[in-house]
């Protein structure tokens, strides 16, 4: 994992630019029936970076009738692209279908709420 922060002109110090550029090899793998995904940032199920940020970053497959969930944290929203294909999302009982380069973003209340995602294609949130 690599971390470069960017000092930009007419910046303060608390608004330092940064990227961090993470292999696939370092990213936490979950596979089921119809579904794999991988965890870039943040944490999903038992599956956890090593370093957490502000917010998940997942990149997978979901298969036919598989469905891929993940716990959305309270007050936390979810911003979700469909690279190919046709995928369904469902956050608190809403759901909707997004299709290859459309994205959609759900938000939780202020509990946890479930993410729900099924379909047959590529997804990024």
């Amino acid at each position: 994992m690599e971390e470069q922060e960017a000092r930009t002109a007419g910046l303060s110090s608390q608004e330092v630019a940064r990227s961090l550029n993470v292999s696939a090899a370092e990213m936490p793998k979950l596979a089921g029936p119809g579904y794999q995904v991988r965890v870039a940032l943040g944490e999903t199920g038992e599956a956890r970076r090593a370093r957490t940020e502000d917010f998940t970053l997942l990149d997978g497959v979901v298969s036919g009738d598989a469905k891929f969930s993940h716990r959305l944290p309270g007050g936390q929203a979810v911003w979700i692209y469909a690279v190919s294909g046709e995928l369904q999302v469902e956050v608190n009982g809403e759901r909707r279908a997004i299709s290859a380069g459309s994205s959609v973003v759900a938000a939780a209340g202020i509990d946890d709420s479930d993410l729900s995602l099924g379909g047959g294609m590529p997804i990024l949130s």
